[in-house]
């Protein structure tokens, strides 16, 4: 099981003319991909952004004891605005920067100076994985964030139409770049929290009437998170809507959602967003 996701590069150009402080964001969507143990997977990659894209460059690190790249093809949302993959490279001639992956591919995509891409959650290319046979196995897939770390180019970040995850000396990052994991067949909670989303242990516990929920999300959207029973039934609702990324808490007074007292025993709290779900273990006493 890894331990640690960060993020990666991409270059973008923009039709139109851009300044520091414009931001678009690249993710794998979703985060998690689980596929059967020597299937093949098809892993989406989303960009959004308010600005007119037409070139895209990013490397991908991947651990090959779980996966094996195949290819890409072009999105969806990328075909419609007349995207191709005019390069690819498999196996970079130089090491992945995660220490939890061990060979990479940089990916081309471009358009015609006519064509772009704009808005959110577009889907840009689809990669293509062999998912390794027998027991559980996993891989980040990690975007390398060092902006001279593709093609062997250098990449200064002085260029107004280009976005970059690490800016050159005091120029300000413009683009959020949110990586994934690749599993064959053994997804589970544990997979949240390399992917930034967490649920503490809830405080005091066990408790009576009342406790504590502190939970952490990795970027802004729709989250729940429900009180369960050991069936598997919901027992309460504490947050359900879209939140900012960050830090969140709730407190649950010990009542079902009709408002009745909950029988003394173990219940599951359950955090989960479109992304990853994580749960937790509290004990209410008499």
């Amino acid at each position: 099981m890894f331990r640690r996701l960060t993020t990666f590069t991409a270059v973008l150009a923009l039709v139109s003319e851009s300044a520091w402080g414009q931001t678009a964001t690249l993710r794998i969507h979703p985060s998690v991909v689980v596929g059967s143990p020597g299937g093949i997977v098809n892993v989406p990659v989303w960009i959004s952004s308010p600005d007119h894209v037409n070139i895209i460059r990013f490397t991908l690190d991947y651990n090959t004891s779980a996966a094996t790249f195949l290819s890409a093809q072009v999105g969806v949302d990328g075909q419609a605005a007349g995207f191709t993959i005019p390069a690819l490279n498999p196996n970079l001639p130089f090491p992945p920067t995660s220490p939890d992956t061990n060979d990479n591919v940089l990916i081309l995509l471009m358009t015609s100076s006519s064509g772009w891409i704009t808005g959110n959650n577009k889907e840009l290319v689809v990669l293509r994985f062999a998912l390794a046979t027998g027991a559980c196995k996993t891989s980040p897939l990690t975007f390398d964030p060092d902006c001279n770390h593709t093609d062997g180019t250098v990449f200064d970040g002085s260029n107004a139409y280009e976005l970059c995850a690490s800016a050159s000396p005091g120029q300000p990052a413009n683009l959020n770049l949110i990586s994934g994991a690749i599993a064959n067949g053994c997804a589970s909670d544990a997979l949240a929290e390399p992917l930034g989303l967490r649920l503490h242990q809830n405080t005091p516990n066990p408790f009576n009437p009342t406790t504590q929920l502190a939970f952490e999300i990795p970027f802004d959207g729709p989250a729940t998170l429900e009180i369960m029973d050991v069936a598997g039934h919901r027992v309460r609702t504490l947050v359900s809507g879209n939140l900012t990324a960050g830090t969140h808490s709730s407190v649950w007074d010990g009542r079902s959602d009709s408002g009745s007292r909950a029988a003394a025993g173990v219940y599951y709290a359950r955090l989960q967003t479109p992304e990853a779900s994580t749960s937790r273990s509290l004990v209410l006493v008499q």
